[in-house]
């Protein structure tokens, strides 16, 4: 896999009471061979997928957003970033903390959200709830990304303890 090719784009996280910038959502786009089209992630992550790169993309994409945002977190400034994480592969205590315990270290005011898609904790084994527990523990939040749009309930959230 080609890092140069992949590209990191920020959305902007703000608090919806005083308009404060408080973080970013780190969105994954792949170049073409001349970098200048980008294509469409529905695309590109499914070939991540088949080719099992998900856990290379994936410390890819967190290496690339910390040494981004560098700037930004150097300064002490408290800051939640949120990744997309492959489920079930990548989903892990250990795999995460590998990927991400360096970062954490060198920039401790930085919060970390880990985001799920609905469809891929459906399709997870039942081990995932334990994952979830344990990351909780080491004061990652959990979230669930477009939720609403498959198979999930209210009372599935809840079962799962996402925090947002």
């Amino acid at each position: 896999m080609n890092k140069e090719r992949v590209v990191c784009y920020y959305q902007p996280l703000v608090d919806v009471n005083d308009n404060s910038f408080i973080g970013c959502e780190v969105l994954a786009r792949w170049t073409d061979d001349d970098d200048t089209i980008l294509t469409p992630p529905d695309k590109f992550l499914d070939i991540v997928r088949e080719q099992n790169l998900t856990k290379q993309f994936t410390a890819i994409i967190i290496e690339k957003a910390f040494d981004e945002l560098e700037h930004l977190l150097s300064s002490g400034r408290e800051l939640k970033i949120s990744f997309n994480i492959f489920p079930p592969r990548d989903f892990n205590t250990d795999n995460i903390q590998d990927m991400l315990n360096e970062h954490m270290t060198k920039f401790p005011t930085a919060t970390i959200n880990i985001e799920l898609t609905e469809d891929e904790i459906i399709e997870s084994p039942p081990t995932i709830s334990v994952d979830i527990t344990q990351l909780k523990k080491l004061n990652y939040l959990i979230s669930i990304d477009d939720f609403g749009t498959g198979y999930s309930s209210l009372s599935y959230l809840q079962k799962i303890q996402a925090d947002l």
